[in-house]
């Protein structure tokens, strides 16, 4: 069992990253490399999101995610040029959302 800041780096944010991931390349046409600069990961973790090549607890978190439509302000922010910085900030405000910890306990 992991403890609650293990959880948020393990599952949540990246389920979190990945649904946004998808949103801005799937609805917003940008690229992997530039959705990759604004998450704060690497090309090839946004290729594995796109792909959906992660364990079953971070793909149920990421419908949640979807589903409650929590992605969209980190996507919003995203498309209209939030820096990183601020980006980093919303992700982890959504990774507190008590819905989602519920899912992951």
């Amino acid at each position: 069992m992991f403890s609650g800041c293990e959880t948020a780096g393990r599952i949540t944010i990246p389920a979190i990253r990945m649904a946004a991931a998808r949103a801005l390349i799937e609805r917003h046409h940008m690229s992997q490399s530039r959705a990759a600069e604004l998450l704060g990961v690497r090309q090839a973790s946004i290729s594995n999101y796109m792909r959906m090549k992660r364990s079953g607890r971070i793909l149920i978190v990421m419908r949640a995610v979807v589903a409650l439509g929590l992605e969209q302000s980190l996507v919003r922010m995203a498309v209209e040029g939030a820096g990183e910085a601020r980006i980093a900030e919303e992700l982890e405000r959504i990774s507190s959302d008590p819905r989602l910890a519920r899912l992951t306990t």
